[in-house]
């Protein structure tokens, strides 16, 4: 005669199986959820915001890149002293220099600024996210592309000096 098998044997008592099974049930609601609940442009959007931006998210042709360090100065530089116009400001010769945002789509709509930046000798630098570039100038909305000039006798002009010289650092 064949030895019978032997029942089969949780890990688990019994009693747990009902608290389990509300607890997968919430895991698999809350990850459903979420991916209505973030979208993907909320997702990029708290990523900017974060300052997970990583280097794969910005387009190679954004040359020079400022850090994150160079960034935050920019940025409250710009806050201060930016105005928007680049291209007739470039033309006209009043720019101290120009910052534009890398995460610009598609980036090819500034790329001409680089080139009128050169022809007029002024520094150029691009930032990671629109958004910030667009709380520092002062507005809600995303801003691509800013620059930046000083007024005789304006305090911050030192400050816009050491900034051009950093920046210029990094186009060398």
């Amino acid at each position: 005669m064949a030895p019978s098998a032997k029942p089969i044997t949780s890990p688990v008592s019994d009693a747990w199986y009902p608290t389990l099974a509300v607890f997968m049930l919430a895991i698999g609601l809350v990850l459903t959820a979420s991916l209505f609940i973030f979208p993907p442009y909320v997702l990029k959007i708290l990523q900017v915001d974060l300052g997970i931006l990583t280097g794969e998210r910005v387009n190679p042709k954004a040359y020079p890149l400022a850090d994150d360090q160079l960034t935050t100065t920019i940025l409250d530089l710009v806050q201060q002293a930016a105005q928007k116009g680049t291209t007739k400001t470039l033309n006209r010769g009043i720019s101290e220099f120009v910052v534009m945002a890398a995460d610009t789509e598609p980036l090819e709509i500034l790329l001409n600024l680089p080139l009128l930046a050169e022809d007029k000798n002024v520094p150029y630098v691009f930032v990671p996210s629109k958004q910030a570039l667009g709380r520092a100038c002062g507005v809600t909305r995303p801003v691509i592309s800013c620059f930046v000039t000083t007024n005789e006798g304006s305090q911050l002009k030192s400050q816009i000096q050491q900034l051009k010289d950093a920046i210029e650092k990094l186009l060398i």
